[in-house]
């Protein structure tokens, strides 16, 4: 039928564009478990031909790559601009001590870690910021490096 978008899965794999589904989903902070249902209701909603529908798990390894690209690009961006800043801000919200690890260039800021904290204490924020940075470095290296 011409008038149904039909999402086929390829070589065994979800496509794109049910993978940009499943980042929208997760972005708007659904649960895993419910992102499959709420992209078959769209589908039937718009008419919308699915071949087949990411269960929980996969769900969770997409969203799980997805963070892995993001670690890698901004390392990768950390060591393309030699002259960034660190920064971090926290703030208390609904009684959670929230901490956010930032890095700035003069045109892009990207947020390396949001992460709620016990206490709000020096040694907190500095244990953050050497656990994201050797995070960022142990995925760059573990994508990036050959032998």
């Amino acid at each position: 039928d011409d008038d149904h978008l039909v999402l086929e899965k390829e070589n065994n794999q979800f496509s794109p564009a049910m993978r940009r589904l499943v980042y929208a989903c997760s972005m708007c902070n659904t649960p895993t478990g419910r992102i499959s249902e709420l992209i078959k209701y769209f589908a039937a909603e718009f008419n919308v031909m699915l071949s087949a529908v990411p269960v929980r798990s996969t769900i969770e390894r997409m969203v799980v790559e997805l963070g892995t690209w993001s670690d890698l690009q901004t390392a990768q961006f950390i060591l393309e601009h030699p002259n960034l800043t660190l920064g971090f801000d926290a703030t208390t919200q609904d009684g959670l001590h929230i901490n956010v690890i930032y890095i700035s260039s003069q045109s892009l800021s990207l947020v390396l870690s949001l992460q709620q904290l016990p206490g709000g204490k020096a040694q907190d924020y500095a244990s953050h910021i050497v656990t994201t940075i050797e995070h960022l470095a142990r995925t760059y290296t573990a994508l990036m490096m050959t032998d």
